[in-house]
């Protein structure tokens, strides 16, 4: 996170006093390109006129205070169009997220990518969560495909037990 996404979880500002919406493991990522296809569709239905920034998000590695970098809705939708695209959010690191958010701070979309052991370090799977408040939660796990397991709880809750800082 950066400070001010850091500043907000702490003092549980937006988004943080919404939902975090997760899925309990990590899946392969030809299951989940789909489903956050869908997700980043809605995301932009209800927040498309905010411009977006990207983070690498180390919250669960060591909570180092990293910088964002502007972004697009354009490319949040490359990264989650196929199961090759989402290959690419991997950072390369553990528990090293790429997330996204607007200037606003409604919400707050993080994708992980596991980067494989194996010679070829093929990315297989990935874990998503999404913060925001909880009626956009609430329409996107209904919509969801249910055999993705997801799961949902007070967001500040959620980012105080992943904090690894």
């Amino acid at each position: 996170m950066n400070r001010s996404l850091t500043d907000r979880w702490k003092a549980g500002q937006a988004p943080f006093d919404g939902v975090t919406l997760s899925v309990s493991e990590p899946l392969p990522i030809s299951d989940l390109s789909a489903p956050l296809t869908s997700s980043v569709t809605e995301l932009f239905r209800c927040y498309g006129e905010e411009n977006l920034s990207k983070i690498r998000d180390w919250h669960e590695h060591d909570g180092f205070i990293n910088d964002s970098t502007p972004s697009s809705w354009n490319e949040l939708q490359t990264f989650v169009a196929s199961p090759e695209a989402l290959a690419t959010a991997c950072t390369g690191e553990t528990y090293v997220s790429l997330g996204f958010f607007p200037r606003s701070y409604s919400f707050y979309f993080r994708i992980y990518v596991v980067e494989n052991d194996e010679p070829t370090h093929a990315a297989t799977h990935a874990t998503f969560d999404l913060t925001c408040k909880r009626e956009v939660v609430d329409l996107l796990q209904i919509s969801l495909d249910q055999k993705l397991c997801l799961s949902s709880e007070p967001a500040k809750t959620y980012f105080d037990r992943r904090d690894a800082s």
